[in-house]
C-alpha cells in the first residue's frame, strides 16, 4: 500500500451493507427511475447535508453500486443486477466485483488475501502512514474497511478469503458444521458429531485449515484426529511426517 491519499472521496463513508441499503431504498421508491438528493434525503427523513446521508451516497458510490450526474441519482448496471439477479451466482459475481472498486479495498485485498486480517488499531495505523488518512477518521476507515469484507462474507476465522472458489468452501463449512450431527456419511470424521476438520487447497497456494474439537474432547479423539490430519498432509500435500 504505497499510493497516497488525502481527500476523503477515496474511500467509502459507509460500509458495504449501509451502500446496498441505499439502492434498496432507491428502488423500494423509484424502481430504475432517477431521483435527486432530496428526495432520496427526504426518505432517509433527513437533509441533503446530513452526514450520515452523504456517507452513505459516498459509500454506494465508490462501490459502483450508483451513478451521479448533474445532481441526479441512478441505480448503476451493477446495482440493478445485484438487486435483480438474472442467475443464481450473479449477485455473488456483483459482490466480488464491486467490493474491490475503492482503491483503498483492492489494495487491502492484495495485501491480505489468505492471510489474517490486521487488527483495528494496526489498520488505522497503516491508513495514517500509507495513505495519509487522517488521525480523526482513521479508525471510522479501518472499520469500514473491516466491515464489509465481514458483511461480504470474506473474512473466515480472521483470515481473508477474497475467492469465488475458497469462499463458497467455506460458508458451505460452516452450514455443514451446524448439520453434522445429521451426518451419514460415514467416511466423515467428527468428535462427538459437533466437531470437524476442513483442509482447503487453494489454486493461490494458500491453505485455509481449521481444526474444531469440543471441550470434553479424549486423548483418543485427539490422536484419531493427529492420524486423519497426518494422512490428509501426506496425501493431499505430499508431506511426510
Amino acid at each position: 500500500m504505497d499510493t497516497k491519499f488525502t481527500k476523503s472521496s477515496q474511500y467509502p463513508g459507509a460500509d458495504w451493507l449501509s451502500s446496498i441499503k441505499l439502492i434498496e431504498n432507491l428502488y423500494e421508491n423509484f424502481k430504475f427511475d432517477s431521483a435527486t438528493y432530496k428526495e432520496l434525503a427526504n426518505i432517509y427523513k433527513v437533509s441533503t447535508t446530513t452526514k450520515s446521508f452523504t456517507s452513505k451516497i459516498s459509500g454506494a458510490k465508490q462501490f459502483g453500486l450508483i451513478e451521479i450526474k448533474n445532481g441526479i441519482i441512478n441505480i448503476s448496471d451493477d446495482g440493478k443486477k445485484f438487486l435483480n439477479p438474472l442467475y443464481e451466482l450473479q449477485k455473488k459475481e456483483i459482490i466480488f466485483k464491486c467490493i474491490k472498486k475503492p482503491k483503498i479495498f483492492s489494495d487491502f485485498i492484495n495485501r491480505y488475501n489468505f492471510k489474517k486480517v490486521p487488527s483495528l488499531d494496526t489498520l488505522a495505523d497503516i491508513l495514517v502512514n500509507d495513505y495519509n488518512i487522517l488521525e480523526a477518521v482513521k479508525y471510522n476507515v479501518a472499520k469500514i474497511i473491516i466491515s464489509s469484507f465481514q458483511q461480504c462474507h470474506f473474512i473466515a476465522d480472521g483470515i481473508l478469503v477474497y475467492s469465488m472458489e475458497e469462499n463458497r468452501a467455506l460458508l458451505t463449512c460452516q452450514d455443514e458444521k451446524s448439520d453434522s450431527i445429521n451426518s451419514n456419511n460415514k467416511n466423515e470424521k467428527y468428535i462427538d458429531g459437533d466437531s470437524i476438520i476442513k483442509i482447503y487447497n487453494s489454486n493461490r497456494k494458500a491453505v485455509v485449515a481449521k481444526l474444531l474439537f469440543t471441550k470434553d474432547a479424549t486423548k483418543e479423539d485427539l490422536i484419531e484426529m493427529k492420524e486423519i490430519l497426518e494422512v490428509i498432509l501426506k496425501r493431499q500435500f505430499n508431506i511426510d511426517k
